[in-house]
């Protein structure tokens, strides 16, 4: 089960990598970011999985879980946005 779900977000990352590659035309920022976010979050598990950065989980989990509330009114905000200018909506 746990090596479905590590691939099934491998082909995700891919694809939304790809998609924002493709959207960028010939820029290679996309990649470059690709690159150092992956670097970052492998150097960032390589210091918690070794001990060398110890997490408060009760805070770290606040925080990113505040973060997704904001990123998921962004997400409603542009929804209501594109439903309001096709006129299923009104608003």
């Amino acid at each position: 089960m746990a090596t479905l779900a590590v691939g099934r977000e491998g082909l995700e990352t891919a694809l939304f990598l790809w998609a924002g590659a493709q959207a960028t035309g010939t820029s290679t920022r996309p990649l470059l970011g690709a690159v150092l976010g992956l670097a970052l979050a492998v150097v960032l598990g390589w210091l918690v999985y070794h001990g060398a950065l110890r997490l408060n989980l009760r805070v770290f989990f606040s925080w990113t879980g505040l973060l997704l509330i904001v990123i998921a009114a962004g997400v409603l905000a542009y929804g209501v946005h594109d439903l309001q200018e096709a006129g299923i909506c009104r608003g």
